[in-house]
């Protein structure tokens, strides 16, 4: 009994981690992966609209994002499937184009691989995968 105590207060912490934006856990989930192909599929949004009893529904903090972004995160081979994108230690705030900076003319700002961010260079995106770390100590 002490031990499924144990188990329980364990998934409770690591799910509460999961929770916590910009924790290591938070940044470890991955995204689901589509059951179906996509192919002839143009508009997510014509089946996930709203849950029904063979689809899930868009979740809440995804209403902001455009159809074209599904496949970013949710196609087997997607980039974010097979490597954690790394966070970045300066503010956004009053930062609205990342690529002013990560354009490859800024020794000191890493340049953005084009090759891995295929349809996802336009800035909107930038902040689904990428979250401000704080500086260390």
């Amino acid at each position: 009994m002490r031990v499924m105590k144990i188990v329980g207060a364990a998934a409770l912490l690591a799910l509460a981690g999961a929770m916590v934006p910009g924790s290591i856990a938070a940044q470890a989930k991955k995204p689901t992966v589509m059951a179906h192909s996509a192919e002839g599929r143009a508009d997510c949004l014509s089946c996930h609209a709203t849950a029904t009893d063979s689809t899930k529904a868009v979740p809440a903090d995804h209403a902001s994002r455009p159809n074209e972004s599904c496949q970013l995160c949710h196609a087997k081979d997607a980039t974010v499937q097979t490597k954690d994108a790394p966070g970045y230690k300066h503010t956004s705030k009053g930062r609205t184009n990342c690529l002013m900076c990560h354009n490859g003319k800024n020794a000191k700002a890493p340049a953005t691989p084009a090759e891995s961010h295929v349809g996802a260079m336009d800035i909107k995106f930038c902040g689904y995968c990428h979250k401000e770390t704080p500086a260390a100590p």
